[in-house]
């Protein structure tokens, strides 16, 4: 009679062990996970590649979806510190025009400006390395108002996730 009691004790704790287990999950399972922090948000895109995505720079148009994702997710912008670093191939985008038409011929405008603008505005810090200017040619003069000119995108990136910003390559 005590093994059985002891039997069915036992049995009662591991199943509610069990569905305590169920009970701290979403009830609905169609419901999507939402955001466990919603304060000092830190992220560094690394943006080097040359692709597109609706006429602009791929990397620069996720920047801008993930902060307005944050945005609807009811994210204070002042909560979120986002770096958009570029170099190597992407470097470009962040030209003004006169340079933007030597370093793409088949436009004569550039078509980032107004991501960028839109990112500056959100707090974005967009960063251009001063080598992928170097090796182009570029000055401060050729670069979009509001972008900040880092040593060397690697080094600053790697500083960046060492003061704990999410890495986010592009």
């Amino acid at each position: 009679m005590k093994r059985t009691v002891v039997v069915l004790l036992a049995a009662v704790i591991i199943i509610a062990v069990y569905m305590a287990g169920f009970a701290s999950r979403p009830g609905d399972p169609d419901e999507p996970i939402g955001l466990g922090i919603h304060d000092d948000i830190r992220m560094v895109y690394q943006i080097k590649t040359d692709d597109r995505k609706q006429g602009v720079g791929a990397g620069l148009y996720y920047v801008n979806k993930l902060m307005k994702a944050y945005e609807k997710l009811g994210v204070d912008s002042g909560e979120v510190y986002a770096h958009a670093v570029l170099h190597g191939d992407a470097g470009y985008w962040l030209l003004k025009d006169s340079q933007y038409d030597r370093a793409d011929e088949t436009r004569s405008e550039n078509p980032n400006k107004s991501v960028v603008k839109q990112l500056l505005n959100r707090g974005v810090s967009v960063e251009l390395c001063a080598s992928t200017m170097r090796n182009n040619g570029w000055t401060q003069q050729d670069v979009l108002e509001g972008i900040k000119i880092v040593a060397g995108a690697y080094p600053r990136i790697i500083d960046l996730q060492l003061r704990g910003h999410a890495y986010i390559r592009f």
